[in-house]
């Protein structure tokens, strides 16, 4: 709302003052005022008659003040644009340093640029003005409002660009007037403009040419603007001098602290970076990177290689976009960027499919940047050699995924999630140097509920829990817990064909595990390594194998195995 109430006054002013400027040149229509008449119908009127708003002593003023103060020769109308020149500069000034620090490197260049315009355009007009003759001062004031009103446009359309409504009401004053000063200017200089060409003062109309008295005074006027301009010109080159200090100041501290950041943060990248607060200490502090407030970073294309470490100081990076380069690989410090960086693309790069992040120090989880921004793309993940000490659910999202490495962390029993057995594309899947390695802990899975990803045969075939065990840790499984889920019987027959070398198995509390004295529970004579089993809970074990029963026996009378067969559904044992 303030964008469309600001812009449109700005517009409709606009476009109302051009269309009354353009009809009165291409038209030459206009008024012709002439004093001497209007004097005499003053004179004319009678003391005792009715009083007129003309007659009232503020109208009379008013009148007054515009007339010396018309853009066509009127003796105050110097002083009126001195006034509000100094004002407006003091105003675009104060405004300039008062956003500063909080506004990107493009605004302060642009405003201390068009501050530098604005001073040296003003004093050569002034000048120009003040020692023209009446012949050609109508002309340099009109040039004069003309400059004047761009400029303030130009203003405006900045402060309306960059000024947010957080800066109205930290800087009341200062963030309005920004942007309703400039309004008012171009309201009353195309006002002024549109007089300076409509209407045309005359004293001398009747007579036909200029009189004496009238000489006199231009030649009066003259002179006394020729003794102010020395003081004027001396005040706004003052003002000059400073101005084009601070427009110095600015772009050499943007030179220089550009070419820092670019340096450590890479040519490309930093200049696809938004926004730059570099100004952040003042237009005459230090200027400062301000890595943690940029948003964005741009730069698709741009044959880039490497990406710095310093990209983890942008700790607001919400966007970045490197597509179409050549990494390889990304930093630490990009992997561990904090959760405000939600849109990332690495299309066509290598490391969009293939990323090798070893010897990282990678503490806890997978990454979440890896998660969220490369798990519909990644093929090969290696993170060995971290300090991983679990795999996220999440691992369920990497269907591509054909290779994952994750040897020498701290993966332990419980840091495999049942989503991992989802994974069809999986071929290759490494724990090396991690307890996980040796024990799987998958005990009260929801996932393995259902026979969904379970099953050996069939539909789901590629997803099976035993499937996967099997094909992962067939060579290295050691302790394997289950209890708690979905698993039936032919997963507990194929986990004990498959898996010779375990030493401990919990498959307790499967409800679903059932045997018959048709199909007994048997295999365990197999487990030739078992040290510990529990099939605790499950009532649906009916019946044992009478060889696996005498070898149970045999192994608890001589502490090889310990067995734990409590509330099982086992309640008649028959030996013939």
């Amino acid at each position: 709302w303030i964008y469309f109430m600001l812009g449109g006054s700005t517009v409709i002013a606009f476009t109302s003052g051009m269309q009354t400027i353009v009809s009165a040149l291409v038209n030459q229509q206009g008024e012709i005022v002439d004093q001497n008449e209007e004097a005499k119908k003053n004179k004319k009127r009678p003391k005792g008659g009715m009083l007129l708003c003309s007659d009232m002593v503020f109208i009379r003023l008013l009148k007054m003040y515009r007339y010396h103060t018309r853009p066509r020769g009127g003796k105050w109308f110097f002083t009126k644009m001195m006034f509000w020149e100094c004002f407006e500069m003091l105003l675009q000034t104060v405004s300039l340093h008062q956003f500063a620090t909080e506004k990107p490197q493009e605004y302060v260049i642009l405003s201390s640029s068009l501050l530098l315009i604005n001073m040296i355009a003003s004093p050569i007009l002034f000048y120009k003005s003040a020692t023209a003759t009446a012949k050609n001062v109508t002309s340099y004031n009109g040039l004069m409002l003309t400059v004047d009103t761009l400029i303030d446009i130009m203003f405006f359309g900045l402060n309306l660009y960059y000024i947010e409504a957080e800066n109205l009401r930290t800087n009341a004053f200062v963030g309005s007037a920004a942007l309703a000063w400039p309004i008012f200017c171009v309201v009353m200089r195309l006002r002024s403009l549109a007089r300076l060409i409509l209407v045309r003062y005359s004293n001398s109309v009747l007579h036909g040419g200029q009189s004496l008295l009238e000489a006199s005074s231009e030649q009066k006027a003259l002179d006394r603007r020729k003794r102010q301009v020395v003081v004027v010109m001396v005040m706004l080159c003052a003002v000059a001098a400073f101005t084009l200090l601070q427009f110095i100041f600015a772009v050499s501290s943007s030179v220089f602290i550009n070419a820092k950041c670019a340096a450590e943060l890479g040519q490309h990248l930093w200049n696809g970076a938004r926004p730059k607060y570099t100004f952040k200490h003042g237009v005459f502090g230090a200027p400062d990177c301000a890595y943690e407030t940029i948003e964005e970073i741009h730069a698709p294309g741009k044959e880039i290689s490497m990406i710095s470490g310093h990209i983890g100081k942008c700790k607001k990076l919400a966007v970045l976009n490197l597509t179409n380069n050549a990494i390889a690989d990304v930093p630490r410090e990009l992997l561990m960027i904090g959760g405000e960086l939600h849109t990332v693309d690495l299309r066509g790069n290598p490391v969009h499919s293939v990323l090798e992040a070893r010897n990282m120090s990678l503490y806890g989880g997978i990454p979440p940047f890896i998660i969220r921004h490369l798990n519909a793309s990644l093929e090969k993940l290696d993170l060995s050699n971290n300090h991983l000490n679990r795999v996220p659910e999440s691992i369920g999202k990497f269907k591509k995924l054909t290779i994952l490495n994750l040897d020498h962390n701290h993966l332990g029993p419980e840091s495999l999630p049942w989503e991992i057995v989802t994974l069809s594309s999986l071929h290759w899947f490494s724990m090396e140097g991690n307890r996980l390695e040796t024990h799987v802990n998958w005990s009260n899975q929801g996932g393995f509920q259902s026979n969904k990803y379970l099953n050996k045969a069939g539909k789901y075939v590629n997803e099976a829990a035993v499937e996967f065990l099997k094909r992962h840790f067939n060579a290295s499984l050691t302790h394997l817990n289950v209890s708690t889920n979905g698993f039936e019987i032919d997963q507990y027959n194929y986990a004990v064909n498959n898996f010779n070398g375990l030493i401990s198995l919990d498959i307790s509390f499967n409800k679903k595990l059932r045997t018959s004295i048709h199909a007994p529970l048997k295999g365990i004579s197999k487990l030739t390594k078992l040290k510990f089993m529990s099939i605790e809970g499950n009532t649906g074990i009916t019946s044992i194998h009478s060889d696996e029963i005498e070898d149970m026996e045999k192994r608890t009378t001589e502490n090889i195995t310990e067995f734990n067969i409590r509330n099982i559904g086992l309640t008649n044992l028959v030996i013939s």
